[in-house]
């Protein structure tokens, strides 16, 4: 009877004093999240475009942290933490309360992989996600643009050498010149597309040239090259020609199927749901039909739009130079709401203004500031979760702890009736 009471003591121990021990391997699976935002404009495809729930009403402010400089990139967002760059700094935060876990050197915005994340920093450079501990660089160029990771492979571009990467090891797998490319890359159906002041589609496995297209009328000193984005068959980019226009190229052949012209199309665009979103240099946030190329709506902001969109749930969220970030309809058009950041001019009297890209996970905004600010904004509901843990005891969801106690007390009563039927029969 005594071996009995402590093989239920020890059991009850296992399932409630030590879940996270005994369901680790199901944590495992429950961090990895559809509703993560792993890169620049989520995914290797730079969609935009997330399966998350965001505010579609206005939000308030979770909490802010103050990094060293300007930021002018997309956070990432992966397993309850955000890795974002300032200046000359990568910092990871947690998620949910902002706290800073580690900062080190690094440039452009982030990608995160199976456990590293990516910054452009000296051609290229990975670092341990949970330490910051740098795992391999390239040491051989100079900054780039944000990477992009597909299939174990990291795509880099510095405006010299376009180059993939062995994503563990750094191993250079190919590297190829391209003067006129000049852009974070996307990545889909064995393609890199990449932009600057021509398009391209190179082979993502050989580093072939597949084909390139040329502006007739190229700027040659333009400072705004978005990436392109990749859906349904087509690739879409603003392209220094004349001033910026927006093309639809057939993916696979390079055959233009539309191009648009609309006062300096200049972010990297957005595709959901049949629409493109991009931002252009006369205040305008435009939507155009991926199809064919027709306006859609557009709304006047206060400022230049170089912001790139995010899209969740029918609703577009962008940033503009008037220092407000915005939420429309993604079908009408009709403004949800505008939240100011910073306002247009700080305390000494400049400018200054929003041309960072918002990023988007488990219903929650985090967008950066020119004044060096990150925010994270959500629903009133989003700061009652349960805090987050250290990133190195793994997260035990709640659902699981009630379900495991329940468990427990009902071994316990099962046990408790059989040695009260065992001391009966022993009565007997």
């Amino acid at each position: 009877m005594r071996k009995l009471k402590w093989a239920l003591v020890t059991l009850i121990f296992l399932l409630v004093i030590q879940p996270g021990t005994l369901f680790s391997a199901l944590h495992v699976n429950a961090s990895s999240s559809s509703d993560d935002w792993s890169m620049f404009h989520h995914d290797p495809a730079h969609t935009g475009y997330t399966n998350s729930i965001a505010p579609t009403t206005t939000p308030v402010v979770l909490w802010s942290f103050q990094t060293s400089s300007g930021i002018g990139g997309s956070p990432a967002v992966v397993d309850g933490y955000v890795y974002v760059t300032s200046g000359s700094y990568l910092y990871c935060l947690d998620a949910l309360t902002g706290t800073q876990i580690w900062a080190t050197s690094g440039t452009s915005s982030p990608a995160v992989y199976n456990g590293l994340v990516y910054t452009g920093l000296h051609g290229g450079t990975a670092y341990n996600a949970s330490t910051g501990e740098v795992v391999w660089s390239d040491q051989t160029d100079p900054n780039a643009y944000s990477p992009v990771v597909a299939n174990g492979v990291v795509y880099i571009d510095n405006g010299v050498l376009l180059c993939a990467y062995n994503a563990s090891t750094g191993e250079r797998i190919w590297g190829r010149g391209d003067e006129d490319a000049s852009s974070s890359p996307a990545v889909a159906n064995g393609c890199v597309y990449i932009g600057g002041y021509s398009a391209f589609a190179i082979n993502a496995s050989t580093g072939g040239k597949i084909w390139q297209y040329i502006p007739e009328n190229q700027r040659t000193q333009s400072y705004r090259l978005g990436s392109p984005a990749v859906y349904d068959g087509h690739v879409y980019i603003t392209l220094p020609d004349n001033f910026y226009n927006l093309y639809c190229f057939d993916a696979q052949t390079g055959t233009i199927m539309w191009n648009y012209s609309s006062h300096g199309l200049c972010s990297s665009p957005a595709v959901a749901d049949g629409r493109v979103f991009v931002g252009a240099l006369d205040s305008n946030i435009y939507a155009l039909n991926a199809s064919t190329g027709a306006k859609i709506w557009n709304f006047t902001t206060g400022y230049v739009v170089d912001s790139s969109s995010a899209v969740a749930g029918g609703v577009v969220y962008v940033g503009s130079g008037d220092g407000n970030l915005y939420a429309f309809n993604a079908s009408s058009g009709v403004k949800l709401w505008n939240f100011t950041l910073q306002p247009f001019l700080d305390e000494r009297g400049f400018d200054r203004y929003m041309f960072a890209s918002p990023a988007i996970a488990n219903g929650v905004i985090y967008m950066g500031s020119s004044d060096g600010v990150l925010y994270a904004l959500g629903t009133i509901s989003n700061t009652t979760t349960s805090p987050k843990p250290s990133p190195t005891i793994p997260e035990f969801p709640n659902q699981i702890i009630e379900t495991t106690l329940f468990a427990a007390l009902l071994l316990a009563t099962s046990v408790a009736v059989i040695v009260k039927r065992a001391k009966t029969k022993k009565v007997q």
